[in-house]
């Protein structure tokens, strides 16, 4: 199946994904391994019926937190039709955002964000992928003056909420995350 016919992707597409990885399988033919990666839905099949091995186990679909200091965090990337309902398959994409960075974003600011927290019932969680890849936004901290520089926000924004982002955040451009 072509990824991109007529110049744009089909809709659901994961590209470059860390996680997850559907697994992969061998065979030995003419002297040389050929291996594949196989959906998981047809892992059964896929084996039981070629003369496939499993060359590696499923790498883990991704869930809950990874640490003390840190945050499993997700946007959804499910697209709207022009009256806004949801179209096409669900698409989490997640990564792991340090504690600090987590908490120095308000619960208000973080629903506006579309900025949602993992658990461990989340097992559908989409790591690292090169396509699709949420928007990025950022919040400038000044001093209660106004007058100098504190710090800045960044994160990966839901991006079905970019016409209404906090007070403060804005669309960052730059590709430097």
């Amino acid at each position: 199946m072509e990824a991109a016919p007529n110049g744009v992707y089909i809709p659901g597409l994961i590209l470059g994904a860390n996680c997850p990885k559907p697994p992969r399988a061998k065979k030995l033919v003419d002297g040389r391994w050929r291996t594949s990666y196989v959906s998981f839905e047809k892992l059964d099949a896929f084996l039981k019926g070629g003369g496939f091995k499993t060359k590696k186990e499923v790498t883990s679909r991704g869930r809950g937190n990874p640490g003390p200091r840190s945050r499993v965090v997700y946007v959804d990337l499910q697209g709207t039709d022009a009256d806004g309902n949801a179209v096409g398959p669900t698409r989490k994409y997640a990564w792991t955002m340090a504690l600090d960075l987590y908490n120095s974003i308000s619960e208000e600011e973080k629903g506006k964000l579309g900025l949602e927290t993992a658990s461990g019932d989340d097992t559908d969680l989409i790591f690292g992928t090169y396509f699709p890849k949420p928007p990025h936004v950022t919040k400038i901290i000044v001093d209660p003056s106004g007058e100098s520089y504190v710090s800045t926000r960044s994160t990966f924004v839901d991006p079905k909420k970019l016409d209404s982002l906090p007070t403060g955040w804005f669309m960052d451009d730059s590709g430097d995350y």
